[in-house]
């Protein structure tokens, strides 16, 4: 179980940008490190966890169809997708991948519109990944990421607009890929190699 706390990540960004001091809390509006670190944090959190499937982020829930006239669309069975929704788990469809298609494409299995997942067998179980994920559940590469995404955010107030946002860059690039690789060593493997789902979901 990861043990830091978001002001553990903030001080993790501002060490990477170079700041004289680390802040003592997030919550500090008297700090203006602080007050900049909380402007940002949750926007570098949600846009790491929008970008890939994350297995800490993987959530379940038992779903039944809507009833809502207005989001009936002939052929297709609608589900509300859950507030926290921020993608599709690779393994949603798990016994129908050999049939899906991308979405959009001719003869398309599925497809996700207005807040809703419309698709053409019945589900019981919603897989999916959760935009809200409590910090004690990430892994430490993960924060990893997240710091330095936050970096990338704050350090041109912390060292001007002429701070090299290309050094933030690079290191993202190489702690996100190594989280990635973590993440694909843990992913379920199909008989053959990796599903065109598992590639569509990981990759995209």
């Amino acid at each position: 179980m990861n043990t830091l706390t978001y002001t553990d990540i903030a001080n993790m960004a501002l060490d990477w940008v170079g700041a004289a001091i680390s802040i003592q809390s997030i919550d500090d509006t008297n700090n203006p490190d602080a007050v900049l670190c909380k402007r940002n944090i949750m926007i570098a959190v949600r846009s790491e966890l929008d970008k890939y499937e994350w297995a800490f982020a993987r959530k379940r829930l038992v779903v039944s169809e809507s009833e809502d006239e207005d989001k009936v669309i002939p052929g297709y069975h609608c589900y509300v997708l859950p507030n926290d929704f921020s993608r599709l788990s690779m393994y949603t469809f798990f016994d129908e991948i050999p049939k899906c298609t991308l979405e959009y494409a001719p003869g398309h299995f599925y497809f996700i519109q207005d807040g809703c997942l419309y698709c053409k067998a019945p589900i019981e179980v919603l897989k999916y990944n959760s935009n809200n994920v409590n910090i004690s559940k990430w892994h430490s590469l993960f924060c990893d990421v997240v710091a330095l995404n936050l970096a990338q955010r704050i350090a041109p107030k912390i060292k001007g607009m002429d701070a090299d946002i290309n050094v933030y860059e690079a290191l993202y690039r190489q702690k996100l890929k190594d989280a990635r690789r973590l993440e694909l060593i843990g992913t379920e493997a199909e008989h053959g190699g990796m599903s065109v789902l598992q590639y569509q979901r990981i990759v995209a």
